[in-house]
């Protein structure tokens, strides 16, 4: 393994902690199907009324082996200017090019702007005759309740970013300290990793909890709920290894992300699960049930570790109810979990619920009623 990760982020106490990420590959130069420019639009959750008291961006650049860094460029957000210079903290070799990291700390800049909206713009601009890749943005927030805020919610996080360069069999490791888990919390993990061939597998492990694997090429988001509630959260991530030769071979962990989440009077069960066969294609029968005191908005429920079909629900009210059929598509891996995504009151919410211990009993071919689908 070349390069490395550090801890560049421990906060707790009121509030919570929002990610985003923006995937590649954006070609940038002037010179065969490069664009000197790159913008878009994105969106993350924000609790209503909240201020954004951090503000973290990591980027990632693909740039050739003839390219010398520090290269002027251009990298904006809602308007304010994060870096005139490609000028990265780390940097690993890769087998045809190298992977330049940068981390930026954008309170200053972006904390007034982020705490009045959560619909953001991202600008590049970049000139050069040799053409560079953006490869990879992970931007991660920070937001602290209003004095009048309607309900508690608290958070505990640790962030480590920068470039390890993973052979097959390679291993990186994490530790993060979170405390004891709080009653009613959710822990979870994140990481953002480079693979650069359909050949290999890349997996997430955090406290003892199921692996998340994606193969490549490209960038890939990874994600875990952890079940352990001890204090020291271990982490890691495995570039899986092969049997035949691969080429290239290099994934690249960049990020790291490790957070716990508690939302007063928030309370999310699914039930009634059941399996369907029908042709061949496994249907996932399951009800979402808010039994809590908060709205949940903006629900998606999907199946894993095949997450193809999702459903959306717009809105769950204290003490409702709603049916989802989830469909699998021949061949797909057996359903293991019923993921559940959603807003409360803007803070982000994210569990996994075993189909096994929440399955009434075997598949019922033909099974019929009342639900949402897709």
């Amino acid at each position: 393994m070349e390069g490395l990760l550090g801890e560049v982020l421990r906060e707790s106490g009121g509030g919570c902690a929002v990610y985003s990420f923006i995937a590649g590959p954006v070609a940038l130069g002037h010179g065969g199907l490069a664009a000197r420019k790159f913008s878009l639009k994105f969106s993350q959750h924000k609790p209503h009324g909240s201020n954004a008291e951090r503000v973290m961006v990591s980027v990632g650049v693909l740039l050739s082996r003839t390219v010398k860094t520090p290269l002027k460029w251009k990298l904006v957000v809602d308007g304010s200017t994060l870096s005139r210079e490609i000028k990265p903290q780390v940097v690993v070799d890769l087998e045809e090019a190298r992977y330049a990291k940068m981390v930026i700390d954008a309170t200053p800049l972006l904390a007034s702007k982020f705490s009045e909206r959560s619909v953001h713009s991202l600008f590049t601009y970049y000139d050069g005759a040799q053409p560079i890749t953006l490869a990879d943005v992970f931007m991660l927030t920070i937001y602290r309740p209003p004095a009048d805020a309607r309900y508690s919610y608290s958070f505990k996080a640790t962030y480590h970013t920068g470039a390890a360069a993973l052979e097959p069999g390679d291993v990186v490791k994490v530790y993060s300290s979170l405390g004891r888990a709080q009653d009613e919390a959710w822990r979870l993990a994140v990481t953002g990793v480079q693979v650069p061939s359909p050949r290999l597998r890349v997996s997430l492990v955090a406290g003892g909890s199921r692996r998340d694997y994606a193969s490549g090429p490209g960038y890939r988001r990874l994600r875990v709920e952890i079940p352990y509630r001890g204090s020291e959260v271990p982490v890691a991530v495995v570039n899986e290894p092969v049997d035949t030769p691969v080429y290239p071979r290099l994934s690249i962990v960049g990020d790291i992300l490790v957070y716990e989440s508690r939302v007063e009077g928030l309370r999310v069960d699914v039930g009634e699960v059941s399996l369907e066969d029908s042709g061949g294609q496994t249907i996932v029968n399951a009800a979402i049930h808010n039994e809590g005191s908060i709205e949940l908005r903006r629900i998606t429920v999907y199946v894993l570790p095949n997450p193809r079909h999702k459903v959306s629900i717009d809105s769950l009210k204290p003490g409702e109810s709603k049916r989802v059929r989830l469909l699998q598509a021949p061949g797909d891996k057996p359903p293991e979990w019923i993921a559940v995504e959603a807003s409360a009151g803007g803070v982000p919410f994210y569990r996994e619920y075993s189909i096994n211990a929440h399955s009434r009993g075997e598949a019922k071919p033909g099974a019929r009623g009342e639900h949402l689908s897709s």
